[in-house]
Parts: C-alpha cells; sequence; structure tokens
C-alpha cells in the first residue's frame, strides 16, 4: 500500500499521454451514463415475497379460512425463510402476504411461492373464481394515472373507449402493464324464475348441468373424401343470447323446457364492486406501470403523445391526473441544481483559499469523479433518482478532499523552493498513504449501509454505492491526474512566499499567533481540556434523549388522499353517499387541480409506499391533485379538511399524506394472537378503549371493533342426512340463489367474451322471505323447502379473520397526532396495556414502530461492523492499537455536533439521521488520520513528541478547515432545499464536522501527547 499509489504517480509523469487518454476515456463513460442511464422517481426496491388473493363469491369469512387460507398456509409454511405470513379473510375474498428474509434470491422465492400454490389450487372448492400470485415491488407503482369520464355514455360504451386507447398504449416500449378499473362488467344473467322451476319439477343443478354441457365446441374428427380430408366439427358452442335461451334443460312425456320457459337471458352490467369518479362525474380509471429498469422519459414522452392524439368518440373526457415522469423531473431538477449550488459553493471555498490556478486543479477532479460515480450507477442498475443524486451531493464536498491535500502539499513545497516536478512528486508521495487509508475508512464507514438486510437498506443503498464509487474514482485522480495537472497548469516558475492568496497570508499569521499559543497552552493543561470534553460529551448524551425518533417523513408531493371507512356491512351505495358529501366540500377549494374517487377499492398505486387497497364495499379513496406544494399551505389544507370531515357521522375519514421511505402500516399497531375469535375481539375491544384514552393517539381503528349482523343458515345436519343431502349441496344451492355461480363464458360476433351467471330471479334487496322460498333438490328428485332443512335467522357473524404466522389475530392501530411522539404514546400504551389480563393470547407492537426498531437496530449493526474494520485498518496502518483509538475520538467529538444540530433546528433522529451519524465515522476521523500520520513522520525525523504533533497540527489546520468547510458547503443546500427526508442527515454531518474539526485540532494533540512515548516511532 505505502508503494503502489506512489509508482501511479511517477508511471503517469512518464507516460503523461497515455494517462490524459484513460481519464478522458472514463470521463466519456460517465457522461454516456448520465445521458442513458434511467431516471425514476426513487429507488427500486423488491422485498423477497409475494400476494395471493383468493376470490370465492359467497363465502363467509369462516369458510374462506377453512376452505381456502389453511390449505394455502400449510402448504406456504413449508418454504424456508420465511420471515412473516399474514392473511385477512372477508366475505368472499382472502388476501395472503409471504415475506421472506431480506438478502434471499426474490425471483427464486417468487417461483417457490407460485409452485406451492399450483400444487393447493386443484384442491381448492369448485366455486373458487380466481388464484392470483403477485409479485410486490415499488416498481409497480402506476406512472401515470387517468379518468375517462362522460356524464351521459353508458359504461359499456366507454369501456370500449378505455380498451381503444389501451391497446394503443400497449405497443408503446417501455410500458408493462396499462390497467382499466372502476366499471362494471358485462355479463350473460340467466335469471331464473323459483316458481317456473318448481313448475317443472327442476332444481336449480338441472340448469347449471344443461348450460355446462351445451356451451362446448369439440372437434369430432376426419373425414376423407375422394382426394381430399375434410375436419368434421360440432358446433355447440352458444353463439348468441338466443343460443342461450333455446338450451334445451328437460325432455320428458313428450314436453321440452327450454331455458327461456323458466328464466330470463339477456346481457346486463354486473353490479358495481368498484366505482370512479373524477370530480363528482362518473369516471373509468386507467393506470400505467413501466418495466424496471426503463428511463421513465423515454416511456413518457410516446405516452403522451398517445394521449394527445387519441380522439374519443360522443361526450367523452380524459384527464392525466397523475403524470410521475412530471414529479421525477421535478426532483431530479432539483437535486442537480443543489448538485450544482454545492459545486459552486465548494469551488468559492477554493478559490478564496488557494487562488484560481489551484483551486481549477481541484475543481477539475469534481466532474470526473462524479461521472465516475454516476458511471456505476449506472452499471449496478440503480438509475438516477433521489437517493443516488444524493450520494453525488454527500461525496461531493468529501472527493475535492483528496485533490485539495495533494494541491496543498504541492503548493507548500513551492513555497519551500522546490520547482514543479519534484513538487509533484513528492508532495503527492508524502500524502498516499494517509489518503488511501483516509478513503478506505471512508468507504468502509458507507460499506455496511449496502449489506443492510431489510427494506429500508435496500431503499437506501444507492447512496452508499455512489459515495464510494464517487471517493474511489476522486482518490486515483488525486494521485495520479492531479499531480499532472499541477505540473502543467501551474507555471513553471518557483513560487515566492509574496504570491500567497490573501488566505494563506492571514492563515499563516492565525497559525503562529493564537492558534500557537492555544495549541501550546491545551498541550500544558491536557488533562483539564480532556475532562472538560468528556464531560461536554456526557452532556450532548442527555441532550440527545430529548431528541424525539421517527422513521420517514412526508413525501412533500403535490397530492394527499382521503381514505374512507364505513363500519362492516356497509354496501356501496352507503359509502357513495359519503364519497358524494366529501366531494361538495373538495369542489370548493381552488388549490385542488384534480380529485379522483375510488369507493370500493383503493386508488392506483401512483407512490411506491402507499399499495392499493383490495375491494371492500364499506371503503373509498380519494386521491387529491393540488396545483402546487407550498408546505404551509399543504398541511394547513390537510388540517382544515380532517376537522370538517370528523364532523360526519357513521364514518372514519383520514386526511393523509404520502410517506417517504419504504412502505408500512400505521405508526402505532398492536396485534393480538389467539385461537379464540370471541376472546380476541373482546380483548381488542379492551386495547381500543386504551388507545382511546392514551393522549396523542388518532385514527385508531380496531379491526374486530365492528359488530356485523349477519343472515344464519343453520343447516340441520341429521335430517338433511336422512333425505339424502349433504351440507355442500344446500350451501351451493343458497350461494347460487344469493351470489349467482358462473357456468360458463359467451364469445359474442365482435370477440367479447362475457361470463354466463346462473341464478335467481329476485328484488335487488332480499328478505328473509325470500331465502325461506329456497328450493333443494334430494337424490329422489324431491325439491325440500329450505326452512325443513336448516333454521334461518339474523345473528351476529365475522365481519374479518386475520392470521399472523397461521394463528389467528386482531391489530388495532393509530397515527400520532401533532406534537406528540412515537416512543411517548407506545410508552403510555405499553404501562396500561400490561395490566390487562391476556389469558391464553399474546400480543407484540408492529406497524412503524417495530419497521424502525428494526431497522435501528441493523443500522447499530452497521456502525459496529464500520468501525470494527475501520480499526482495523488504522491497526495496520500505524503498527498500533493507542493511535486508532486517538485517532477514533473524533467520532464522539463529532457526535457533539450532530446532537447539537438536531436539537438546534428541531429535528429528529429519523432513518436518514442515522444514515448520516455512519456516515460520520468515516467522514470525521479522515482529518485525524492525517495528522496523526504527520506527527509520526517528525518524530521519525528525530523530533520530540510535543514537537512533532505541534507541527503536525500546525501544517495540517489549513487543509483541515478547507477540506470540512468544502464538506459542509457541498452539503449546504441539499440541507436547507432537499426538503425534510435528507434535512436530518445533513444537519448530522454538517454539526458533526463542525465540532469534530474544531475539536480534532485541539483534542488530538493532547491525546497524541499522553499515548505516545518520546521517542522515535
Amino acid at each position: 500500500m505505502d508503494s503502489a499509489m506512489p509508482r501511479i504517480t511517477s508511471y503517469a509523469f512518464r507516460h503523461q499521454p497515455l494517462t490524459f487518454v484513460v481519464f478522458t476515456f472514463l470521463l466519456g463513460l460517465g457522461i454516456r451514463a448520465f445521458l442513458t442511464t434511467p431516471r425514476y422517481e426513487s429507488p427500486i426496491v423488491q422485498p423477497p415475497g409475494a400476494g395471493i388473493t383468493v376470490v370465492f363469491p359467497g363465502a363467509s369469512p369462516e369458510d374462506m379460512e377453512e376452505l381456502v387460507v389453511r390449505p394455502l398456509e400449510k402448504e406456504l409454511y413449508e418454504l424456508e425463510e420465511i420471515d412473516r405470513l399474514t392473511s385477512t379473510m372477508k366475505e368472499g375474498i382472502s388476501t395472503t402476504a409471504i415475506e421472506f428474509d431480506f438478502g434471499t434470491d426474490p425471483d427464486e422465492k417468487f417461483d417457490e411461492v407460485q409452485e406451492k400454490v399450483n400444487s393447493v389450487r386443484t384442491a381448492l372448492p369448485s366455486g373458487v373464481q380466481r388464484v392470483e400470485v403477485i409479485r410486490r415491488s415499488t416498481a409497480d407503482a402506476a406512472i401515470f394515472q387517468w379518468a375517462l369520464t362522460s356524464r351521459w355514455v353508458s359504461y359499456r360504451e366507454l369501456y370500449q373507449e378505455a380498451e381503444r386507447l389501451q391497446k394503443a398504449l400497449e405497443k408503446v416500449a417501455g410500458l408493462k402493464a396499462v390497467t382499466i378499473d372502476a366499471y362494471p362488467e358485462t355479463v350473460v344473467k340467466v335469471a331464473i324464475n323459483p316458481a317456473k322451476l318448481v313448475a317443472g319439477n327442476l332444481s336449480v343443478f338441472d340448469v347449471e348441468n344443461a348450460l355446462k354441457a351445451a356451451n362446448t365446441n369439440i372437434p369430432t374428427g376426419t373425414v376423407q373424401l375422394s382426394d381430399h380430408v375434410f375436419g368434421i366439427y360440432s358446433k355447440g358452442a352458444f353463439g348468441s343470447v338466443d343460443d342461450i335461451a333455446n338450451t334445451i334443460v328437460d325432455a320428458r312425456e313428450g314436453r321440452i323446457t327450454h331455458i327461456k320457459d323458466i328464466a330470463t337471458v339477456k346481457e346486463e352490467e354486473s353490479q358495481h364492486k368498484y366505482r370512479g369518479q373524477y370530480r363528482g362525474k362518473r369516471a373509468l380509471v386507467l393506470y400505467a406501470q413501466m418495466n424496471e429498469g426503463v428511463n421513465i422519459f423515454t416511456v413518457a414522452g410516446p405516452v403522451k403523445a398517445v394521449v394527445e392524439d387519441f380522439t374519443f368518440k360522443n361526450d367523452i373526457a380524459l384527464v392525466t391526473v397523475y403524470d410521475q415522469s412530471a414529479l421525477v423531473a421535478q426532483s431530479i431538477d432539483d437535486f442537480l441544481i443543489n448538485l450544482l449550488q454545492g459545486i459552486l459553493l465548494v469551488g468559492g471555498v477554493i478559490v478564496f483559499a488557494l487562488g484560481f490556478r489551484p483551486a481549477l486543479l481541484v475543481m477539475l477532479a469534481i466532474p470526473l469523479s462524479v461521472f465516475t460515480g454516476i458511471w456505476v450507477i449506472d452499471l449496478g442498475g440503480y438509475g438516477l433518482q433521489q437517493v443516488s443524486i444524493a450520494g453525488l451531493v454527500i461525496a461531493l464536498g468529501l472527493l475535492v478532499d483528496n485533490a485539495m491535500a495533494v494541491v496543498e502539499n504541492i503548493e507548500r513545497y513551492r513555497h519551500l523552493g522546490l520547482g514543479l516536478r519534484e513538487a509533484a512528486l513528492k508532495g503527492t508521495g508524502e500524502l498516499v498513504t494517509p489518503l488511501m487509508s483516509a478513503t478506505l475508512t471512508t468507504c468502509l464507514a458507507f460499506l455496511p449501509i449496502i449489506l443492510m438486510p431489510d427494506k429500508s437498506g435496500a431503499f437506501i443503498a444507492s447512496m452508499p454505492v455512489t459515495v464510494i464509487a464517487t471517493l474511489s474514482g476522486s482518490l486515483l485522480i488525486a494521485v495520479a491526474l492531479t499531480p499532472l495537472l499541477a505540473f502543467h497548469l501551474q507555471g513553471r516558475k518557483k513560487q515566492a512566499a509574496n504570491l500567497k492568496t490573501w488566505f494563506s497570508r492571514h492563515m499563516d499569521r492565525f497559525i503562529e499567533g493564537p492558534y500557537d499559543r492555544l495549541l501550546k497552552g491545551a498541550l500544558k493543561r491536557k488533562w483539564r481540556v480532556l475532562s472538560g470534553v468528556g464531560l461536554l460529551f456526557v452532556l450532548t448524551l442527555l441532550l440527545a434523549t430529548s431528541i424525539p425518533r421517527t422513521y420517514f417523513p412526508d413525501a412533500e408531493k403535490p397530492m394527499f388522499r382521503i381514505l374512507i371507512n364505513l363500519p362492516e356491512g356497509k354496501n356501496l351505495q352507503a359509502t357513495h353517499r359519503v364519497v358524494q358529501h366529501l366531494e361538495m366540500r373538495l369542489d370548493t377549494i381552488p388549490q385542488i387541480r384534480h380529485y379522483v374517487s375510488n369507493t370500493g377499492h383503493g386508488n392506483p398505486r401512483v407512490f411506491f409506499t402507499a399499495p392499493a387497497k383490495s375491494a371492500a364495499t364499506n371503503f373509498a379513496e380519494i386521491l387529491v391533485v393540488l396545483h402546487e406544494y407550498q408546505p404551509e399551505a399543504f398541511y394547513a389544507l390537510m388540517a382544515r379538511l380532517q376537522d370538517a370531515f370528523n364532523q360526519y357521522p357513521g364514518a372514519d375519514i383520514d386526511v393523509k399524506p404520502y410517506v417517504q421511505g419504504v412502505s408500512s402500516d400505521a405508526p402505532v399497531v398492536l396485534h393480538i394472537q389467539g385461537d379464540n375469535l370471541r376472546q380476541l375481539k373482546s380483548l381488542a375491544a379492551r386495547v381500543e378503549d386504551i388507545f382511546i384514552r392514551v393522549p396523542g393517539a388518532i385514527n385508531i381503528e380496531n379491526e374486530l371493533g365492528q359488530s356485523v349482523t349477519g343472515i344464519n343458515v343453520n343447516i340441520r345436519r341429521e335430517k338433511a342426512a336422512l333425505l339424502g343431502l349433504n351440507t355442500y349441496e344446500i350451501d351451493k344451492t343458497v350461494r347460487i340463489f344469493v351470489h349467482g355461480t358462473t357456468v360458463g363464458q359467451f364469445l359474442d360476433e365482435a370477440g367479447e367474451e362475457y361470463d354466463i351467471i346462473l341464478g335467481y330471479k329476485h328484488p335487488d334487496s332480499l328478505t328473509l322471505g325470500d331465502l325461506e322460498d329456497i328450493l333443494v333438490q334430494s337424490p329422489t328428485g324431491t325439491l325440500i323447502p329450505l326452512t325443513q332443512l336448516a333454521g334461518i335467522g339474523f345473528g351476529p357473524v365475522a365481519n374479518k379473520i386475520t392470521h399472523r404466522d397461521k394463528e389467528r389475530s386482531a391489530s388495532i392501530s393509530a397515527d400520532i397526532a401533532p406534537g406528540y411522539t412515537l416512543d411517548k404514546v407506545v410508552r403510555q400504551l405499553k404501562a396500561e396495556i400490561q395490566t390487562l389480563d391476556w389469558q391464553d393470547c399474546a400480543y407484540t407492537f408492529g406497524g412503524e414502530l417495530e419497521q424502525r426498531n428494526k431497522s435501528f437496530g441493523n443500522m447499530g449493526e452497521a456502525s459496529l461492523i464500520a468501525l470494527t474494520a475501520i480499526f482495523l485498518v488504522l491497526i495496520v496502518q500505524f503498527r498500533s492499537v493507542a493511535q486508532p483509538f486517538i485517532i477514533l475520538t473524533a467520532l464522539p467529538l463529532a457526535l457533539i455536533g450532530s446532537v447539537c444540530a438536531l436539537f438546534a433546528f428541531q429535528a429528529s433522529f429519523s432513518f436518514m439521521a442515522i444514515v448520516g451519524l455512519i456516515s460520520l465515522i468515516g467522514i470525521a476521523i479522515n482529518d485525524s488520520i492525517i495528522l496523526v500520520d504527520f506527527a509520526n513522520r517528525d518524530r521519525r525525523d528525530g523530533k520530540t513528541v510535543f514537537e512533532a504533533v505541534t507541527n503536525a497540527a500546525k501544517i495540517r489546520l489549513v487543509p483541515v478547515l478547507l477540506t470540512s468547510v468544502t464538506t459542509i458547503m457541498g452539503l449546504l443546500p441539499l440541507t436547507l432545499l432537499g426538503g425534510n427526508l435528507w434535512k436530518p442527515m445533513g444537519l448530522v454531518i454538517m454539526g458533526g464536522l463542525t465540532t469534530s474539526t474544531v475539536l480534532v485540532l485541539v483534542v488530538v494533540p493532547c491525546l497524541y501527547l499522553v499515548f505516545t512515548k518520546n521517542k522515535p516511532n
């Protein structure tokens, strides 16, 4: 290590043309990568796992649990490396989410899940309509969302126009999918008249079997006629609605009964399950998703061109509600402006301190290093997005350190009278080892962040990769290119002392005057200095306990969402009435540009941390897009709307911003696990009361809190058995009567395929008397009234069942009110919850608290790994154990400034603040490394410890100040203008560097004097 890099410097001087060609080539690669690398909103995170949705119309939550979820979970739980398995069962639908340990292969695990689902699919009940396995990734977020609206055109015509647009958009390269939502599908309904069915002595199963048997196309073979072979086909499949109506159900005693004799057959729109509206007008919702690894701007342009050139029929309008490309462009522009501002600030500091020509040498390292980082970003597939660009901003202040140290040292030797070539070689060679150690330790501090085994680590991974690549490039530039440029650009005359800059002259006077007196006084009173700093550090730790901890801040985008939850059991019409009320209020607000209402379903996933909520008749979500984002006005509007909506009776309405980082549940979630649903519900109710009493807990939701009344059909099993019937036949008869069943598909002349739904003709609102009219056919053909086989009546039913790791569970969640902290609320909750009698149940805290604690724990492990690796590197370099301890004292000195900065600016210990602390591990000790290395050199030249450390501190004062100031200046725009995600990290690094720089120049010399023996090293 001591000799390789100086040889690079010598080689660069001997082969100057080749050196310039190599670096020009690297610059070209970086520029090309900048022009071609994909642009995203945020990093793509693909956690290993999958989501499984099963649709079983008419099945109760208990049926879904017993017939669908338990068999599915049993198979899935055989897989290895499962982190969590959760399932939710509602009427007619179940969702299961399986998550694996982070770090496992997402593709391999997804394939394993699909295999398990396929193995259990055949064992599921015949009434199951859909089993879907989906991969989850932040890249699934829609890049466009449109609303296709019309007041007069039918849904069918709207859908046909949407299909035309969908087909046109699907031709755009780079789009993964274009989806149409919020429309009622057209079906062919076979509505049986119960009285006519009885009169014909037929059962619903007779009708079902007749329709299935008639709707087939079977090739019957071939026949040879003369020299030709002809295929023979039996065309039995339905070709029209009349074919369905004319299907023969029964032919007995010379009488033929057709479907039309006992039922009405017609095309109709199925019942609304997801209703969309744009500004109060009914609408279809369309959204487009992009393939991973594609530049959003190469996709967005053609998409916009297709939409602009597309013409619709009649009174139909298309509105672009959400355009991610515009937000990405704004975000990247803002970060690039932060980078440019940082470059100008850094350049200004260097010009002021070193003069124009030396500053030019340092500034030339910036584009080369930055483009090296971009090249690695492109190779790694990270793309240009807010995190990777922030990595460039962080690296900006650091990357000039190497070049500036070399230039400053070359200038120092020129002032001593050396020629340009000799000064360049000697000044560079003297710093190679400390610069390598400093760069290596900084990279080692960032490296563990890449390896963090969770979603947060994956989210932030591109930042340390960018920093490491950029700093590594800057080291190579500093030892190979910078001395060569200094030789060519600094002029051939020896540098005279009177040509120093104004800053250099004043710093020389400061070093030989005030700083010399301060340093020598501190060294004489070293124990007082060290005791005072130790006391300051202890006070800092006490101050740190008063700083709140958070996870990730709000997204700071000009949009928010309104979530509407009605009591369980409410239908779509009731939910839609609430939505209409809210829409009337939204129409009066001029700041709102667009809003789209989604009744019965969540809005499509337009932001990566907010997946769309699945279908539920008592749920709605409104996406609100503003003209612009102004923080004060944004939060004031949300607060006004929340206050107004809190007054609405019978519905929980939450106004929420989108959140940065990784997706998580509510800030506070308590999971209760146990086998007995009644016991779970009782405990959940008592926990909910505690949540309500604790100040700071708002928007409280208890998933088992709503009592739901249903119609229970209690089958008399013994009587049914005596009549030759089983529960399956009775259940299926009731299900067909209430929900209908799909008996096949019908393809019309235009090639459109529709489901054929067999059901009973009954009023839209069923009564208890309607159910009493149901007749069940026995094996002997006798039609038996349902009332003779089962008791029918109203009663409480389970509206929802959830599983966590195969056990039944109940969850109570809450948001945190402004002015309160998550930790304070949780402390109060824990104190009261522990007093409950939990019997056979257990509880755990989840949500943001769980994810934050897990991520912070991983960050702690990353810090320990970084410290250990750095310590070992320093031991190897200095061949000592004491000196690495001296160098690492920069860390507690940096912590003092970090805590004070967070406290002063009322920021929190967020995830990004912890990232800043880990970054400081490498950044803060760089100055100590070079200072100690210089002192060791003087000791080898025969100076005493006091003389060596004093001389080293005075020589390194200017470079230490300049490197710290340039790092701080590079981060200043990101900290002030980069938003709440980056502000805590910037404050931590800037505050830490401020105190570590000031104190290192005094404390490290004192420690060096204490721990170093007074003999040559």
